[in-house]
């Protein structure tokens, strides 16, 4: 019997550095065999800005994941965040030769190709190539292989960013003898874990609120329409914090970790509090009730933000499943609530058929995008695995929708 297939993803976090290797299960499921962080350096709002620093970290995770695991890592998947990261919508079109007339898989790959010659800035690497969806003669058509017609088009989401800094974090890993297998856009990873296929088609949002950045993805009628990043994140929640306390930033986040929400009262008298116990550090209390607002205006200004690009598309309406927030920043006490007053729509846990494997993991937000890298690269391999016959147009096309 064939031995289970190993797969790694590593996120290059500005809070944290993260590993997971997970293991493919013969039902379609994954096995989380070892999870690990370090306090992440040298990484600013998502990009590495100082790259020694920053492998340090790499090796102490993984040298942390190795041990949890019992496995030897020498191949990861990579998740790129930053506000450098953007998206353009694309089409393409190719002639069914006639005769037959038929579509066949080559006309679907030479459409893809098409749609990767997209001119872009010279600066700018291509990091995703997904189908949104296809026309066959006019008619959209989710599934176009076997059909007969006389023009196949294509639909497009191209993803890409600043080659410069995709290069960086792939060197980092490269010089700690790892190959990248992939490099996978964060919210991209995440979203295999937080939305099931029945969310995407009924139109969702997804917003990763992480350390240094804000990622967010918006689908409509089963097709990823608009993607992208905000740079803002907790980090800055916390940094307002120690400003306008003045208070030093290690007190600011055990402030907004232990006490901190987004809800506040602006005329209610003074909510008292003591300084979290931290050596060195002289006693004083804190009004809550203005660290909590802080906090609110932080967080309302990040997700307008996102707010803002998506109304932009004129697909946002179309989010009938609502909205889904993952990451660390979404832990906080009451962002779910505000989330769902900025956007006006219902704020969902992540669906039980989202993923599978082990619950307790997968349900953690702050894990979305790691465990998510590994649930990308199991429909990847299980696209280009060769298999005994051939495939059905329902795996065909959901491969190629599924992953770029």
């Amino acid at each position: 019997m064939a031995r289970p297939k190993l797969h790694v993803g590593l996120e290059i976090g500005t809070t944290k550095v993260g590993f997971v290797v997970g293991e493919s299960r013969q039902d379609g499921g994954i096995k989380i065999l070892g999870l690990a962080h370090t306090q992440s350096r040298g990484v600013r709002k998502g990009e590495i800005v100082d790259a020694e620093a920053a492998k340090q970290s790499i090796n102490e995770a993984l040298l942390k994941v190795e041990a949890e695991s019992g496995h030897e890592v020498s191949e990861v998947y990579l998740s790129v965040t930053g506000g450098h990261v953007g998206y353009v919508n694309v089409s393409t079109d190719v002639d069914i030769p006639s005769p037959p007339g038929q579509v066949e898989v080559v006309d679907i790959e030479e459409l893809c190709e098409a749609a990767r010659e997209v001119k872009l800035p010279q600066d700018q690497a291509l990091i995703h190539t997904i189908p949104r969806q296809f026309r066959l003669d006019g008619r959209v058509d989710r599934n176009p292989v076997g059909q007969f017609g006389k023009v196949l088009k294509g639909d497009f989401h191209l993803i890409h960013g600043d080659r410069n800094r995709i290069h960086n974090a792939v060197r980092c890993v490269n010089q700690l003898s790892l190959g990248v297998a992939d490099i996978v856009f964060s919210p991209l990873a995440a979203g295999h874990v937080v939305l099931g296929e029945a969310q995407k088609q009924e139109g969702a949002v997804l917003i990763d609120l992480g350390g240094g950045t804000t990622d967010f993805l918006l689908y409509a009628e089963g097709a990823l329409v608009a993607s992208g990043c905000i740079p803002l994140g907790g980090d800055h929640v916390t940094n307002d914090i120690a400003l306008l306390m003045e208070i030093s930033l290690q007190a600011a986040e055990l402030c907004k970790i232990r006490e901190g929400s987004v809800y506040f009262n602006s005329k209610a008298a003074p909510q008292l509090t003591a300084l979290p116990d931290i050596r060195g550090l002289e006693s004083r209390e804190l009004d809550l009730n203005f660290l909590n607002q802080v906090i609110h205006l932080r967080v309302r200004e990040i997700l307008e933000l996102v707010k803002q690009r998506l109304e932009a598309t004129g697909r946002l309406p179309q989010a009938k499943a609502g909205l889904f927030l993952t990451g660390g920043g979404s832990l906080l006490k009451g962002v779910p609530e505000l989330a769902g007053s900025v956007f006006g729509m219902k704020v969902n846990e992540q669906p039980e058929d989202a993923s599978s494997g082990s619950r307790t993991t997968l349900r953690m937000p702050q894990y979305a995008t790691l465990i998510g890298l590994v649930r990308y690269a199991q429909v990847r391999e299980r696209r280009a695995s060769p298999k005994k016959g051939p495939m059905s147009l329902g795996e065909r096309i959901g491969g190629w929708l599924g992953v770029a």
